[in-house]
């Protein structure tokens, strides 16, 4: 439970970090110290065990998008946008260890979950760092059919998931 409080402090420090340093090249510090108040209220919420409702999370994607909108360098704030979604995810799995009795929680579970999420974020950063680096133009209508395509891929991959657990 420790592992992951810490490791959720460290991505949340991370995502902090990453959106300073893309506003560094704007004047003006309101939005760093609304990052950092919002992320100091987060840690001590979940420091503390109490249910965060993931307000904490969205104050800090609207920086991003807000940062977005602005044209702030889109590498820091991709590394930004995946060490927050680290920090959600870690914030919602401890409020879920929380609820269970604390002989109930499995190391190997903990550890697999961390696992499995750093997995994630590497492919996450990787196939994000792609995606800014090479650029495609496609027509509208392929566009759509891609994104029918992956559509249907999620929904497959959705119904293959529930028909297993």
């Amino acid at each position: 439970m420790k592992l992951v409080r810490q490791i959720f402090s460290l991505s949340l420090a991370l995502s902090l970090v990453s959106l300073t340093a893309a506003f560094l090249g704007k004047p003006g510090w309101v939005p760093i110290l609304i990052g950092l108040s919002i992320s100091i209220q987060w840690a001590f919420m979940v420091w503390n065990g109490r249910r965060t409702l993931s307000f904490s999370f969205l104050g800090l994607l609207a920086l991003l998008v807000y940062g977005a909108a602005i044209y702030l360098p889109a590498g820091w704030l991709l590394g930004s946008l995946v060490m927050l979604l680290v920090a959600w995810d870690l914030s919602e799995f401890s409020e879920h260890l929380v609820r269970l009795d604390p002989g109930r929680v499995d190391s190997k579970l903990v550890h697999h979950h961390i696992l499995r999420l750093f997995y994630v974020a590497g492919v996450g950063l990787v196939l994000g760092g792609l995606a800014l680096v090479i650029k495609v133009r496609l027509g509208f209508g392929i566009a759509v059919l891609l994104g029918l395509s992956v559509f249907v891929g999620l929904a497959g991959a959705v119904r293959y998931l529930r028909r297993s657990l």
